[in-house]
């Protein structure tokens, strides 16, 4: 492993230890999330479910289960796998998606490029976020403290901005300090 991703990796563990927790926070986000109800019987007044809608919302609810997992274990491979598994859940509703939100697509792809970082693999996760960029031009998604995920992962995985560029990223202060701090005994 690179000095780059292990200060990656060491950078993304700070801020999810220091009181940002990404994971909980991109995962409850996820609407109409219910692990606790393993037949999943539909209430007298849902409208039944097309086929490629059941299995998008159990794919979703797979992953956030697999998510969840990986963080209680602290288990890598089950983070990469979970990011692996929502390019699938997304490719089934490729085509026809009318029934899955906006919104809903741009977590998803936003737990993949966190998944990727948290299991180590950063190339991926870079990818992940091109895309993310690339699917949702101009949209962004903020966690509860009002910060912009595209400014955090930017930060995080491509070196963002140096010095005044910094200060006009609108990322978690604790983060931003750590960031730079890191960048001052880098090069003194």
């Amino acid at each position: 492993m690179s000095k780059y991703q292990t200060m990656i990796i060491t950078l993304g563990a700070a801020m999810l230890l220091g009181g940002c927790n990404m994971t909980s926070k991109l995962t409850s986000m996820l609407p109409d999330i219910n692990l606790g109800n393993a037949d999943k019987t539909p209430a007298p007044q849902q409208v039944r479910q097309a086929p490629d809608e059941a299995a998008f919302y159990q794919c979703r609810d797979e992953i956030v289960a697999m998510d969840r997992s990986a963080g209680l274990n602290g288990s890598l491979a089950q983070y990469l796998a979970s990011a692996n598994a929502i390019g699938g859940c997304l490719q089934t509703v490729a085509s026809t998606h009318s029934f899955i939100t906006q919104q809903q697509m741009m977590q998803l792809q936003a737990l993949a490029v966190l998944n990727f970082l948290k299991g180590g693999d950063i190339a991926k996760s870079r990818g992940e976020l091109a895309n993310f960029k690339r699917d949702f031009s101009g949209r962004d998604l903020y966690f509860s403290d009002q910060t912009s995920f595209i400014d955090t992962f930017e930060l995080l995985l491509n070196d963002a901005g140096h010095g005044a560029e910094q200060v006009n990223l609108n990322v978690n202060k604790t983060l931003l300090a750590e960031f730079q701090r890191k960048q001052y005994w880098a090069t003194h």
